[in-house]
């Protein structure tokens, strides 16, 4: 997903004074990833519900491992799945 400058300059125009730029950033990253998700929904790519339960908890609960690593393994494991494609 492309951002248009007219995302931006309406981001940027609602932003307060100060400016803290990198806020502005995490915002910019959250809304294209949410694009990403979104356009990934329209041509379905999508994990089922199913998959994504036996990955998340099966294998990761019974191993106790921490939050940090939870994360980690969970961004691992869809990168996975996009890579197949």
């Amino acid at each position: 997903m492309m951002m248009t400058k007219e995302l931006l300059i309406d981001m940027i125009e609602h932003e307060p004074e100060p400016f803290d730029f990198n806020s502005f950033v995490e915002k910019m990253i959250v809304i294209v990833k949410i694009e990403r998700g979104l356009e990934d929904v329209r041509l379905g790519r999508t994990v089922p519900d199913e998959e994504l339960d036996d990955f998340l908890f099966e294998k990761d609960w019974q191993n106790a491992i921490s939050g940090d690593e939870f994360v980690k393994r969970t961004h691992q494991h869809i990168d996975e799945l996009y890579s197949k494609e």
